[in-house]
C-alpha cells in the first residue's frame, strides 16, 4: 500500500478503534508483567522500580516529547495538501536530530544517576534500575519520529502493533530476568526487570524501522522545502518545555511521598509498625515504608487506574491528524466540532468505567494480588479516590492533546503549573496523616486537575467561545 493510501483510507474513527484495540491488548500484557512483578519483588521492589521514572520522565521529555508532535503536525500538514514527498524528506531529518537527542539523554541520564538516587530520591539501591533504564532512551527517541511520522498520515497500524510487540518483548523479558535475579534481592530484581524495558524499547524500534522501510519506494522523495533542524527544535521546544512541566506531578509524587511517609512513621511509628510490618515482606523494616508505599502506589494502583484516563488520550491521539488540518487552515467551526466531540466520548467512556473500578476495587485487589495484602491495602483507598475523579484527567487530556497541535504551548504550561500548585501543598499535607498515605497523593491528584480543567476551559472558551 503507497503512503498516499495511508492518508486517504485511515479516517480518525478507524484510528481510534485500532489504537484502542491496541492499547487494551497492551494493557492487558502490562498487568501480565505488573501482577507477577510485584508478587515477585513486593512494594519494596516496585518502590525500586518505580524510581527510575522521576529521573527517566523529566529527561525524555527534555529530548522526546517535543519533536514527534511537530513532526506530526508538519506530516499532517503536507498529506493535506498531496506533499507527501515533503514528508518522506522531513522524517528523514528529524530521525537525525532524534539520534543526536536520545545520545545526550542516555548520557545525561547516566551521569545524574548517582546524584539523583542518594540525594533526590534517597534511595541508593535504586542505582542498578537507573543504569539499566539509561540506554532505552536513545531507542524511544527514534521510535517516536517514526511513530509520529505515521500518525500524521492517519496511519495508526505502526504505533498499535509497536505498543503491542514493546508490552509483550517487555514481559516476557521483564518478569524473566527479575525472576533469575530474584534471589539476589529486591534492588538486583528491579534492575533486571527494568533491562527488560530497555530491550523492549530495542525490538520496538526494530519493528517500526522495519515498517517504514516496506514504503520507502512508494513515494518519490522530489523536491520539497522543509523545515531545517534548528526551526524543527525552535518549534518543539515550547512543547518540551510543556512536556518537562508535566513531569511535576510524579516528581511531586516521589518528592512527597517516601519522605512524608519517612516522617510520619518517626512520629506515629506504633501505628505504622502494627498496620503493615505484620503484613508485608520479611525484611522490610519501618525505614523502607515510605519506598513500600510509593511502590505500592505507583505499582499497583497507578497503573490500573492509568486504565481509565489512557482511552481519551488514545481518542485524542487519533484525531491529532484533523485536529492539525484543521488548525492548518483556520477551521474554527470544524477544530470546535472535534473538541466537543472528544470531550462527549471522554465522558461517555470514563464516567461509567470509573464507577466500575470504585465499586470493584476492593474485590480486584484481591484477586490480582492475593498474596500481598499489605500492597492491597495500601493501593484500595487511592485507587478508589482516583476511579472517583477520573473524569477530570481524562478531560484534561482531551485539552493538553489540541494545546499541542494548536500551538498553544504557553497554556500547556501554565495549565500544568496550576496542577502542581495545588498538588504539591495537598500532598505535603495530607501524604503524612496516618491511614491516609498514599490516598491523600490521589485525593491532591483529583483536585490539581480540576483546578487545571477549570483553566483550560476558560482558556479555550475565551479563543473559540465553546461553550
Amino acid at each position: 500500500m503507497k503512503i498516499k493510501d495511508f492518508a486517504q483510507r485511515h479516517p480518525t474513527v478507524r484510528g481510534a478503534g485500532l489504537l484502542f484495540f491496541a492499547m487494551m491488548l497492551t494493557k492487558f500484557i502490562g498487568a501480565v508483567l505488573k501482577i507477577p512483578l510485584t508478587g515477585l519483588i513486593g512494594g519494596l521492589g516496585m518502590g525500586y522500580f518505580s524510581t527510575v521514572g522521576g529521573l527517566f520522565a523529566p529527561v525524555y521529555s527534555l529530548t522526546t516529547a517535543g519533536l514527534p508532535l511537530v513532526v506530526t503536525r508538519v506530516v499532517a500538514g503536507y498529506a493535506h495538501c498531496g506533499k507527501y514527498g515533503g514528508a518522506v524528506l522531513l522524517r528523514r531529518r528529524a530521525l537525525r536530530l532524534a539520534a543526536v537527542l536520545g545520545v545526550c539523554g542516555s548520557l545525561l541520564i547516566a551521569a545524574l544517576a548517582a546524584p539523583f538516587c542518594f540525594f533526590i530520591a534517597k534511595s541508593p539501591d535504586s542505582l542498578p534500575s537507573v543504569f539499566a533504564i539509561a540506554p532505552a532512551l536513545l531507542f524511544c527517541c527514534i521510535s517516536a519520529v517514526y511513530r509520529s511520522y505515521h500518525e500524521g498520515l492517519s496511519d495508526m497500524t505502526p504505533t498499535a502493533v509497536s505498543q503491542v510487540l514493546e508490552a509483550a518483548v517487555k514481559t516476557v523479558l521483564g518478569l524473566t530476568l527479575a525472576f533469575l535475579f530474584a534471589h539476589k534481592g529486591a534492588p538486583a530484581a528491579a534492575a533486571a526487570a527494568t533491562c527488560g524495558i530497555t530491550m523492549s524499547e530495542l525490538a520496538c524500534l526494530l519493528y517500526l524501522r522495519a515498517r517504514t522501510a516496506k514504503n520507502k519506494h512508494a513515494v518519490s522523495s522530489g523536491t520539497c522545502e522543509i523545515p531545517a533542524s534548528r526551526e524543527l527544535l525552535r518549534q518543539s521546544m515550547p512543547l518540551t518545555a510543556a512536556a518537562l512541566a508535566g513531569c511535576i506531578g510524579g516528581l511531586t509524587d516521589l518528592l512527597t511521598i517516601p519522605s512524608g511517609i519517612s516522617k510520619a512513621v518517626a512520629a506515629h511509628s506504633g501505628w505504622y509498625s502494627a498496620y503493615f510490618l505484620p503484613y508485608v515482606t520479611p525484611g522490610v523494616t519501618a525505614g523502607h515504608l515510605g519506598d513500600f508505599i510509593y511502590g505500592s502506589y505507583t505499582g499497583i494502583t497507578l497503573s490500573l487506574f492509568a486504565v481509565i484516563p489512557s482511552l481519551s488520550f488514545l481518542l485524542c491521539r487519533s484525531a491529532l491528524p484533523s485536529v492539525a488540518a484543521a488548525y492548518s487552515v483556520g477551521d474554527v467551526p470544524r477544530l470546535k466540532k472535534i473538541l466537543a466531540s472528544l470531550l462527549r466520548w471522554a465522558a461517555i467512556i470514563t464516567v461509567p468505567l470509573g464507577t466500575l473500578f470504585a465499586l470493584t476495587a476492593q474485590t480486584v485487589l484481591s484477586l490480582l494480588y492475593p498474596t500481598r495484602p499489605a500492597e492491597s491495602a495500601v493501593s484500595l483507598l487511592p485507587l478508589v479516590i482516583l476511579s472517583c475523579g477520573a473524569l477530570l484527567p481524562a478531560m484534561s487530556n482531551v485539552f493538553f492533546s489540541v494545546y499541542s497541535v494548536t500551538q498553544q504551548s504557553r497554556a500547556q504550561i501554565v495549565t500544568l503549573l496550576i496542577f502542581a500548585a495545588v498538588k504539591l501543598p495537598l500532598n505535603l499535607l495530607l501524604v503524612p496523616v496516618p491511614g491516609f498515605h498514599a490516598a491523600g497523593a490521589a485525593a491532591a491528584t483529583i483536585i490539581g486537575y480540576a483546578a487545571a480543567l477549570l483553566y483550560s476551559c476558560f482558556t479555550f472558551n475565551k479563543k473559540y467561545i465553546i461553550c
